[in-house]
């Protein structure tokens, strides 16, 4: 995965490299489902799965739980 998304963030494209270089008690880019799997993506194909800088994670997990907040309510 790092050598096919040459350890950028696809996001934003931060290198890992730079951000350890910059801190290096920087956590490194996790593995990110691009589309959820509850919201239909694949657990194990590989092009759902990306890098992401932890900045980007964090945003992209905040609007995937208000998605599936809103879902909930509207399931009501």
């Amino acid at each position: 995965m790092t050598r096919r998304d040459h350890g950028c963030c696809y996001r934003c494209g931060i290198d890992q490299a730079d951000v350890i270089a910059d801190d290096p008690e920087a956590s490194e880019h996790v593995l990110d489902h691009i589309t959820p799997i509850s919201e239909g993506g694949s657990a194990t194909h590989m092009d759902n799965l990306g890098l992401l800088c932890t900045v980007c994670d964090q945003i992209k997990s905040k609007a995937e739980a208000l998605r599936a907040n809103q879902a909930r309510r509207k399931a009501r």
